[in-house]
């Protein structure tokens, strides 16, 4: 029979609450205020509805929904846009061939902010296009109504406020985002990192605060950190508004690496993990994907099961379950739908009503 002494036992309880405290990240965000997934005071789970087309859907990479037009950029196929009608479920139409050519385009993503036209970015060539809906959806060959460069190369996405562009810009001069105006001309550079106990390089900055972006289509910008379950709201001139940190408050983890002249940085193994993704509005909310897995866990697909909304003075309102994890979606706030694309077991699209 093994007998443990009171002495024994006490140090090894004393030695075991010591590992379990340190376990807990005492690091904070400055001004961040913490919520947790009760602090929602919707908590749902949607279930979703896998919409069959007549034309198979490849690998969307990015969707866009006006009315009853659902458009997909399909990255592997020669045309890039694929118009299907979500009421007869028929596919319509497909345009702008990828390559290199005056009219194609190579990566093309769509510009958040805007339902009666198509904003549309080459990231490869920096390009903002507008298009007609209608033109669009009934032309053989869309003439957009206008185009423009940017003059600095969007790193993530761009979103449309304000009559301007706004893009992450991979941290030049110290600032997340520039701020363009219609011509493309840039006006303006916002948004600092955010300040934390961590200490990061600056190469490790600007990895550890990948961020995307989205606009309510007037004044306030969110931005969504997706390593760090991080979400904070600006003026678009990028005066700060709120900061919140939840629900889980953990923290993105790099280390800065050089080879010769060239430095970078990489997260560290198997403590990071995956936070924000794929915001949207419906003009009087934010809404965006959370992940929680793990980066390195053999069980993370990137997909999302977590549909989180919040108010745009960052309050939390209303947290869905979904059924049918997705990657990306976009919201018709007029008929309270969500269309994501899934990818279990293979690409689909998938409909929620909210």
């Amino acid at each position: 029979e093994f007998k443990v002494n009171g002495t024994v036992m006490k140090y090894y309880i004393l030695g075991m609450l010591l590992f379990l405290c340190s376990c807990v990240s005492h690091d904070k965000y400055e001004n961040a205020k913490s919520f947790s997934f009760e602090d929602f005071p919707v908590q749902k789970e949607l279930v979703g509805n896998v919409l069959e087309f007549d034309s198979l859907i490849m690998r969307p990479r990015d969707i866009f929904v006006s009315d009853s037009v659902l458009v997909v950029i399909e990255m592997g196929m020669d045309k890039l846009f694929h118009l299907y009608n979500l009421n007869s479920r028929k596919y319509m139409a497909s345009h702008i061939i990828r390559g290199n050519g005056p009219d194609d385009m190579l990566s093309p993503r769509f510009v958040k902010g805007k339902n009666n036209v198509i904003g549309v970015c080459d990231m490869n060539t920096s390009k903002v296009y507008e298009y007609g809906l209608t033109d669009f959806v009934n032309s053989m060959k869309p003439v957009p109504l206008y185009d423009a460069k940017l003059e600095a190369t969007p790193f993530v996405g761009v979103i449309d406020i304000d009559n301007k562009y706004v893009s992450s810009t991979y941290g030049e001069n110290g600032k997340q985002f520039c701020v363009f105006d219609k011509t493309g001309k840039r006006i303006n550079q916002i948004v600092d990192y955010p300040s934390s106990s961590i200490s990061y390089t600056d190469a490790e900055k600007r990895d550890a605060y990948y961020a995307n972006i989205v606009g309510n289509g007037k004044d306030r910008i969110a931005v969504c950190y997706s390593m760090t379950d991080l979400i904070e709201i600006y003026r678009v001139d990028g005066e700060l508004l709120n900061r919140i940190h939840g629900p889980e408050q953990f923290f993105a983890r790099f280390n800065e690496a050089r080879d010769g002249d060239v430095i970078t940085s990489a997260p560290e193994k198997n403590v990071n993990r995956d936070a924000y993704f794929s915001p949207c509005s419906d003009g009087e909310r934010l809404f965006v994907l959370y992940d929680g897995d793990y980066v390195d866990s053999p069980d993370n697909d990137r997909s999302c099961s977590y549909l989180m909304v919040f108010s745009w003075d960052g309050k939390p309102e209303a947290q869905y379950r979904l059924n049918d994890p997705i990657i990306a979606f976009t919201i018709d706030g007029v008929h309270k739908k969500i269309y994501g694309i899934g990818m279990i077991p293979e690409f689909h699209i998938v409909e929620y009503s909210f």
